[in-house]
């Protein structure tokens, strides 16, 4: 559960889902702080089944990860997101014909 206080990779985390959703965290610095809540009750609000309460649990957990996942996925096709060049870093850039 994440709420007001926590810190970490989590919330940094949760931070980059909230601004890729449209959802201003302030900055994604893993430290949930008072503009990280805001931000989590508004998307708590955004969804019908949700309650606002500015903390991150299980159901608020599911409906961020089922929310955000297509997105990421489109931004990969799109050639931005995180994933955006390893292809090409992996390969080492250069080929010894045989």
């Amino acid at each position: 559960m994440l709420r007001n206080g926590s810190s970490g990779d989590e919330v940094r985390q949760l931070q980059d889902d909230l601004a890729l959703l449209g959802f201003d965290p302030g900055p994604i610095d893993g430290a949930f702080g008072p503009k990280t809540e805001a931000a989590v009750r508004a998307f708590q609000e955004s969804v019908d089944s949700l309650g606002a309460d500015g903390i991150v649990g299980p159901k608020t957990a599911a409906s961020l990860a089922s929310r955000v996942g297509p997105k990421r996925a489109a931004q990969r096709l799109a050639g931005g997101g995180d994933d955006a060049g390893d292809e090409t870093a992996s390969s080492g850039g250069s080929s010894t014909p045989l």
